[in-house]
């Protein structure tokens, strides 16, 4: 797990990619044949749904499970952080290591796409092409938030 310190006092451990496969594993062990899926999520646990649910479909939704849709997955997510400036694809998201989770476990092509500020978008087209019409989301937000705002200034390398 990548290990980063932004101030050269405090480290922080960037492992939420870690604990969700980690998660994800318990469940599938613990409930082999669900029937139906909620995710939710809120904040920047809303912002990994979509990853989430592309590995609960790939994993449960396959003719190795009873076929093409054997579980129903629904989600919704509250004022999900989607603040991907230039600067933050540079110098802050390869802190988080998410290269192994997109290409591995998304098959979602990361290199192409990581300096790309739209990087979400193209996360979600990918996520949904995947799953199914029958599937169904939902999308909390804000249009002004001045923690949000805040947020994307410093990410933007803007701390003024």
């Amino acid at each position: 797990a990548p290990n980063v310190s932004y101030d050269g006092n405090n480290v922080i451990h960037h492992v939420g990619a870690h604990n969700m496969v980690r998660t994800l594993n318990w469940i599938f062990k613990n409930f082999p044949n669900p029937s139906h899926i909620f995710l939710t999520g809120c904040s920047a646990g809303g912002t990994a749904v979509p990853i989430a649910y592309d590995m609960i479909n790939k994993h449960y939704n396959t003719f190795l499970k009873g076929g093409p849709r054997a579980v129903n997955i629904n989600a919704i997510m509250d004022s999900s952080v989607y603040l991907t400036p230039s600067y933050f694809l540079q110098y802050g998201f390869p802190n988080w290591n998410p290269e192994t989770i997109m290409k591995n476990k998304l098959g979602f092509n990361y290199n192409k796409y990581k300096d790309e500020e739209n990087y979400p978008d193209l996360v979600w087209n990918h996520v949904l092409r995947r799953g199914s019409n029958s599937d169904r989301w939902g999308f909390v937000t804000h249009s002004t938030d001045p923690i949000s705002l805040m947020f994307y200034q410093y990410m933007s390398g803007n701390e003024n």
